[in-house]
């Protein structure tokens, strides 16, 4: 694995791990943003929050879609081996 300039290896430490190209890193970033956003509808927290945050939210406001967007990210993350060209 590469170190970079910021001590990690600037290309993804654990798709660097499975040997994927800079190329196939990024196509697997792109991938998942765009499938994030099609789950979900949208990246940001304005898009996924629309009503922002106040002293009146509720504790646990946005749990069940942190636990969503975990189990997203895991099944994603599971299979980034299939992304060797």
């Amino acid at each position: 694995m590469r170190v970079g300039r910021r001590g990690v290896d600037d290309n993804g430490i654990y798709g660097s791990a499975l040997s994927l190209s800079v190329g196939e890193i990024a196509a697997a970033c792109f991938a998942y943003a765009d499938g994030f956003e099609s789950r979900f509808g949208g990246l940001t927290c304005r898009q996924l929050r629309p009503g922002g945050f106040n002293h009146r939210d509720t504790p646990h406001l946005c749990e069940k879609l942190t636990s969503s967007a975990i189990l997203f990210a895991m099944e994603f993350i599971s299979g980034l081996d299939a992304w060797r060209q």
